[in-house]
């Protein structure tokens, strides 16, 4: 179960990791997920997912380069 801000159990069948960030980035999370009208759980997962794209094509294209060699 995921717990909300309200600590309102939430029934999840996905993974849950924990992570530990300063004051300031936790409170700039919450602003923005306000913002998009999400929560901070669903706001972080799509930043790290975008993030996770960006990492794996620039994989590719360094495997691509290797394999140019």
């Amino acid at each position: 179960m995921v717990k909300t801000a309200e600590q309102t159990p939430v029934p999840t069948k996905k993974p849950i990791i924990s992570v530990v960030v300063s004051p300031e980035l936790k409170t700039d999370l919450e602003k923005w997920a306000e913002e998009e009208g999400r929560t901070v759980s669903n706001l972080s997962e799509r930043i790290l997912s975008r993030a996770i794209r960006e990492w794996k094509a620039e994989q590719s294209k360094d495997d691509e380069v290797v394999a140019n060699e």
